[in-house]
C-alpha cells in the first residue's frame, strides 16, 4: 500500500477577501461618470494594491458589466497615503469612444 490517497470532496469555502462580491456599487459609479465624461474620479478604495490594480484592470476590460452597458471606462489604481485607491472616468459610448 501507499500513503497517496484521493478523497473525493468539496473544498472549503474560500477565506480570502478577492472573493467576495466587488466592493463598489457600479451601477452609481456609471451613472455618475456618465455625467461628467472625461473628468476622473475616485470611486473607492480596497484591503490591497493588487486588489486595487484588479478592479481598475476589470473596468479597463470592460467586464464590470454595469459599467460596459454604459459605454467604455478608464481605470487606474494608486496608493496615497497607504489607501489602495481606484480612480475611473468615462470615455464615452461603447464604440464611439473619444480621446
Amino acid at each position: 500500500m501507499s500513503d497517496f490517497e484521493i478523497r473525493f470532496e468539496d473544498p472549503p469555502r474560500s477565506t480570502r477577501r478577492w472573493a467576495k462580491a466587488l466592493p463598489f456599487d457600479y451601477e452609481q459609479v456609471a451613472v455618475t461618470l456618465c455625467a461628467r465624461p472625461g473628468e476622473w474620479a475616485f470611486i473607492g478604495a480596497t484591503a490591497t494594491p493588487t486588489r486595487a490594480g484588479g478592479v481598475a484592470q476589470r473596468i479597463r476590460d470592460g467586464v464590470v458589466e454595469a459599467l460596459a452597458a454604459h459605454g467604455e471606462f478608464d481605470a487606474v489604481s494608486r496608493t496615497v497615503d497607504g489607501e489602495y485607491r481606484v480612480y475611473a472616468r468615462f470615455l464615452g459610448e461603447a464604440g464611439e469612444v473619444a480621446s
